[in-house]
């Protein structure tokens, strides 16, 4: 071997904190971005001492799917004692708020179907599309 040899000395020290930001993709939805950032860092296998935390908009979103369940008990509470008010009655709401399921899955399914006639109904993209288009008309 000729010439001089090099040699490199990496000297690692403690930091008490570190910051890494991202941007959104297009077309990327922010629980996606999420998803695979939890997915890197589960195949990273981090140490126990390095905690990893979201913050700003992203943290506000994790927030508020924690209580989505709540509200959404909340809401059928609510519009349980609604329609007991309404029909002065315990057993009507109840048969009601018992359809909610099937409908929901007839809406889904029609959606479906007349996907191909309408556009795609489903797609998550298309309300945030539409909100960046209302944005600019303002």
């Amino acid at each position: 071997m000729t010439g001089p040899s090099r040699h490199y000395r990496l000297i690692i020290r403690p930091v008490p904190g570190g910051h890494l930001s991202f941007n959104l993709a297009p077309n990327t939805s922010l629980g996606d971005a999420v998803a695979a950032i939890q997915k890197m860092e589960r195949k990273l296998g981090l140490p126990a001492t390095i905690h990893a935390s979201f913050q700003g908009t992203t943290q506000a979103f994790q927030d508020s799917l924690a209580s989505q369940p709540y509200l959404i008990l909340a809401a059928l509470v609510t519009v349980y004692i609604v329609l007991g008010i309404l029909y002065e009655n315990y057993i009507h709401p109840i048969t009601i708020l018992s359809t909610l399921p099937s409908a929901g899955v007839g809406a889904l399914l029609a959606c479906s179907l007349s996907r191909a006639a309408h556009g795609d109904c489903l797609d998550r993209h298309h309300f945030a599309d539409w909100n960046r288009q209302e944005k600019r008309h303002f």
